[in-house]
């Protein structure tokens, strides 16, 4: 049954998780919504008296959406790194060993609460800061019908089309550092937040603590090791993606989709091996 799939018995152990960890996710839900929310007040009131302007409003929505930016950035590869962390301890460990489901359906579920799990914690705690910071903005401003309801929403839904913003970006002559059109440079955005999510997730299954931490430093030796390498060889990727675009865009894709698959595989393995007793750093 190790590595069976049944969906029905995935849709139990799913129900079971969310049935324990709802308290968890409220309280990130939380967090996030008042965190953003104290930022965004702290904003509203130091431009409390230009509210009536267009100009104001613009800066306010860049302030907000670089805030939300960062905030994602910041949640995704931390959540990923989560992956086993309710298996810190031996205790902890069995119980979920012991658990009647197969190990595929025990890493979907990690899976998903390292995924899905945190962006609806963000999500939600956009709703609490929305909600917030237009109460606040109608007490300290008379012009509060520039920050409206489905304000903190429809800035989530802007950064989601990333190519429209890129689109713009380009036709208002923004220089980028090879020639490349907005669908391409879109999808390079979006693998990048998959490799991310790959790579995190991959050490969170290999290391037993701190895997954030020590996932973050493999990956800056790697890049250090890397552009050494291209240093060495006179290699320069933005020079060959704008001469061979088609070709380099079509390897960049196919790379990324390979590396991110081989890593989520070897988080599986690796979660399939974890052990009730382990003192050792990593999960082998």
């Amino acid at each position: 049954m190790n590595d069976n799939f049944k969906l029905s018995r995935f849709v139990m152990l799913a129900k079971q998780h969310v049935a324990n960890t709802w308290t968890y996710y409220v309280k990130q839900a939380m967090v996030m919504g008042l965190g953003m929310a104290l930022v965004a007040c702290i904003i509203i009131w130091n431009m409390r008296h230009g509210f009536d302007t267009e100009g104001v409003r613009t800066e306010y929505v860049s302030m907000i959406s670089g805030i939300m930016g960062l905030v994602l950035l910041v949640l995704l590869p931390l959540s990923a790194s989560m992956l086993m962390n309710n298996m810190k301890t031996k205790q902890e460990r069995i119980s979920f060993m012991v658990l009647p489901a197969s190990n595929l359906e025990k890493f979907l579920v990690r899976m998903l609460h390292s995924s899905i799990g945190y962006l609806t914690c963000f999500v939600a705690g956009t709703v609490i800061a929305e909600l917030i910071q237009v109460v606040f903005a109608f007490m300290v401003t008379q012009h509060c019908a520039l920050i409206t309801p489905h304000f903190y929403l429809g800035i989530m839904s802007d950064m989601v089309s990333i190519k429209d913003h890129i689109a713009v970006a380009l036709n208002s002559g923004a220089k980028m550092p090879f020639e490349a059109s907005a669908a391409k440079l879109a999808v390079m955005c979006y693998l990048a937040f998959v490799m991310i999510h790959s790579s995190y997730t991959l050490g969170g299954a290999l290391f037993r603590k701190h895997a954030w931490v020590l996932t973050s430093l493999c990956l800056m030796a790697w890049s250090m090791v890397r552009f050494m390498i291209m240093g060495m060889l006179s290699v320069n990727p933005m020079e060959l993606f704008s001469v061979n675009q088609d070709w380099m865009f079509t390897g960049y894709v196919a790379y990324n989709i390979v590396l991110a698959g081989a890593f989520y595989v070897g988080a599986y393995i690796i979660f399939k091996r974890a052990q009730g007793i382990n003192n050792s750093i990593v999960n082998l």
